[in-house]
């Protein structure tokens, strides 16, 4: 296979784990995904099947794995069907791992914690200056779903976000 071809593959996949991880909620659909899953071939998947597919692999973002899975399947068959028959043996290796190297490519990215509006706030809180002296001890209840901070002690509302702070971050 010409490196233009091996080029051109990798394009391909790029594109499709790009798009992949542009759909939101994670394991959800978008107009731009059905399009691809149309153009490969593959057929979508419940939308509440997709969803729990995220959660079961702790997704944070990007479509169902099984359907990124499909469409790199078939990526790889076009890819062998266009080949040559007296094709190098390490080329054909090399396009029999596409799948399980994207998916794990995806998957990392899929799977990668947002960091949330106070990330930034709490590491620099810890490279303060005075780090070096250790003051007493005390405890902020931080909001599940920002990180912020409460406010008020007797406020059980994040004032940035607006959820519940739960007890279970005591």
């Amino acid at each position: 296979m010409h490196f233009s071809v091996l080029h051109a593959l990798g394009q391909q996949v790029r594109g499709l784990l790009e798009a992949a991880l542009l759909v939101l909620p994670p394991g959800g659909q978008s107009t731009a995904w059905a399009s691809i899953l149309q153009t490969y071939g593959v057929t979508p998947s419940e939308i509440s099947a997709g969803l729990a597919e995220a959660y079961a692999h702790k997704q944070t973002k990007g479509a169902p794995l099984s359907q990124v899975a499909a469409c790199l399947e078939q990526l790889k068959k076009q890819a062998l069907e266009h080949m040559h028959k007296e094709q190098d043996a390490n080329e054909i290796t090399a396009l029999a791992r596409l799948v399980e190297e994207g998916i794990a490519c995806y998957l990392q990215e899929a799977c990668k914690k947002q960091s949330g509006l106070f990330a930034n706030v709490k590491k620099t809180a810890l490279k303060h200056q005075y780090d070096a002296h250790k003051a007493a001890q005390s405890f902020v209840l931080l909001c599940p779903t920002c990180g912020g901070p409460r406010l008020l002690k007797e406020s059980l509302v994040c004032a940035y976000c607006g959820s519940h702070f739960s007890e279970a971050n005591s």
